[in-house]
């Protein structure tokens, strides 16, 4: 199932081979019906509707307190892989690919998942920000690592105008420290990764943003109530 997306002029991080245990081409994807495939879709859509409607939240638009301008471009596809193992991830292609034993390991609540959905969204970065000298060494250690705590901060932001509250990001990081540091290649050390986004600075306004969010979801909420208490008044009239 397609959902509407977004991209600005964004380059893809990276290229998955062929092989990658991402594609899901020799993988069994639950039903659409299936509830996992259904919660899994609905925070991917909350989390990329922040990006089409890129509201205004204390006179700044989302788009400019993240530093990425939103254009229209990408049908996001999401898939919840049948599959014991922990990964997650999205392809160049806009598949959104979450495999059911990192579900069940480590998202059991919403906030965690759209942790890893707003980062996975994000894996794209501004062409026009990219200095000419990292172009030539794209795949260097530190280069790689920025790219992703870049694609940490944006997912906070998102998380946190889509409704998710953003101080589960920095524990959500943490619990998978258990498994080890997480350092390799193209990921930095899962304690940096808190800690980046745990700074004062990057949480505070995350945080300002989802309050506003939160309270513009209960004044919606809200409106509905009215809106059905009245019909059915009518109704019963």
């Amino acid at each position: 199932m397609p959902l509407a997306g977004t991209r600005g002029r964004f380059h893809a991080r990276r290229r998955p081979r062929p092989s990658s245990p991402l594609r899901p081409s020799a993988r069994s994807a639950l039903p659409e019906s299936h509830p996992d495939t259904v919660r899994v879709r609905r925070v991917a859509a909350n989390i990329v509707s922040t990006t089409l409607e890129d509201a205004v939240f204390g006179q700044r638009r989302l788009s400019e307190r993240i530093g990425h301008r939103f254009v229209p471009g990408i049908n996001w596809r999401v898939h919840v892989i049948n599959d014991d193992k922990s990964l997650a991830g999205c392809l160049e292609s806009g598949e959104i690919l979450v495999f059911t034993g990192f579900l069940n390991a480590y998202c059991q609540k919403d906030d965690d998942l759209a942790t890893t959905l707003g980062h996975e969204e994000l894996l794209y970065v501004p062409v026009d920000r990219i200095p000419h000298a990292e172009w030539v060494s794209l795949f260097m250690r530190n280069f790689l690592h920025r790219t992703e705590l870049e694609a940490d901060r944006i997912g906070l932001m998102l998380q946190a105008a889509a409704g998710y509250d953003p101080r589960a990001n920095p524990n959500f990081w943490e619990a998978l420290m258990k498994f080890g540091n997480g350092e390799g290649t193209t990921h930095p050390p899962l304690q940096r990764r808190a800690a980046e986004v745990r700074q004062e600075k990057v949480m505070g306004e995350a945080l300002e943003v989802f309050r506003e969010a939160a309270t513009r979801m209960l004044d919606w909420k809200s409106k509905c109530q009215q809106i059905r208490s009245t019909l059915l008044s009518d109704h019963v009239t």
